[in-house]
């Protein structure tokens, strides 16, 4: 018998050293590549149990460990199961329920959780805020609420978001964005982003469509009159849940939180503010969970009393507090590289 004949899947296969939340071409490949190991097993269980039960606390993941523990891997599957996102014809909330025949528990949990309808919105914090955001009151609901009107299909920009949002609420989007290609022979969407090049077209646009002639500048308006606060963005995300069963959520799972926050007060304080005004206005209908590079201890170590103090405040909002140690990356290493045939 030859050696790779020795082992249960095929030793040449492609496999994904470092996961990229961003990275969807391979979610198929990465949800088989999954291994659940004893300690990912216990995370599952106190999460899923948190998640679904009938009165939430405080609704928040926070996931820490060192760099190469699958804090990454583990954020993403979980935004893949709970909104059982649908690959080439595969559920892949349900393709996780394979995995979890020989743990009644977690399986019952999770099929719990895939009754329960979800929309996820994964990304890395670093890799999205923009630079004029990573200062001020801003820092951290900025990042959160462009990745949530892109998930809804509106613009990167705050103010173009709530142009298109106005225009929905009288019922005339698509005829604004029929009048913009009218006007400029170009498509809104492949647009919206340039708009200092096409601000006649958008002018013409908005005064054809809502018959409002008096604004000579429809983008500058918007801009000088778009709020940015962590209410307006809360008010947004109540407009879009009302819309949704009672049941439904809206899940925030943010990589590399940890280091993003560790080394400014302020922003540490923006992130406790913004999690706690979710828990109150939306009372476990919008989760957040995030990672963090490394151990919470480690981080508190290089920390001054008054960041500790905030750093505790801040982990307070968090209901699940789990960490991945090198002891489940070397348990997935051998069980999912190292994993030989019955003899």
């Amino acid at each position: 018998m030859k050696i790779h004949e020795l082992f249960v899947d095929d030793i040449t296969r492609r496999i994904e050293g470092v996961i990229k939340v961003s990275e969807v071409k391979y979610l198929v490949d990465e949800m088989r590549e999954f291994v659940i190991t004893e300690e990912i097993g216990k995370i599952l269980r106190e999460l899923f149990e948190k998640y679904t039960a009938t009165k939430q606390g405080n609704p928040g993941v926070w996931l820490s460990g060192f760099f190469g523990t699958g804090k990454s891997h583990l954020l993403k599957i979980l935004s893949l199961v709970l909104s059982n996102r649908e690959v080439d014809g595969v559920k892949l909330g349900n393709a996780f329920l394979e995995k979890l025949k020989d743990d009644f528990d977690i399986e019952g949990l999770v099929m719990k959780v895939l009754k329960e309808p979800a929309q996820t919105i994964l990304f890395n914090i670093d890799s999205i805020a923009d630079q004029k955001h990573r200062t001020g009151e801003a820092n951290i609901f900025m990042p959160f609420k462009k990745m949530f009107d892109r998930a809804l299909g509106f613009s990167d920009d705050p103010a173009i978001a709530k142009l298109e949002r106005d225009l929905i609420h009288i019922g005339k989007l698509d005829a604004f964005k029929e009048a913009f290609k009218k006007a400029t022979g170009k498509e809104w969407e492949s647009s919206r982003e340039r708009l200092l090049t096409m601000s006649k077209g958008l002018d013409t646009a908005f005064a054809e469509v809502t018959g409002d002639t008096t604004i000579t500048d429809v983008r500058k308006k918007y801009q000088e009159e778009t709020p940015l606060s962590v209410e307006s963005f809360i008010n947004d995300i109540r407009d879009y849940l009302d819309t949704k069963p009672a049941g439904f959520r809206l899940v925030f799972l943010v990589d590399e939180v940890g280091q993003y926050i560790s080394r400014d007060p302020r922003t540490m304080l923006n992130l406790q503010t913004l999690v706690e005004d979710f828990a109150v206005a939306f009372r476990g209908r919008v989760w957040v969970m995030v990672t963090a590079q490394e151990e919470v201890t480690e981080m508190v170590k290089t920390m001054n009393a008054a960041q500790k103090s905030d750093f505790s405040k801040i982990l307070g909002r968090f209901e699940v507090k789990p960490k991945l140690t090198s002891q489940n990356a070397q348990e997935v290493i051998k069980r999912r590289l190292l994993k030989k045939k019955p003899e």
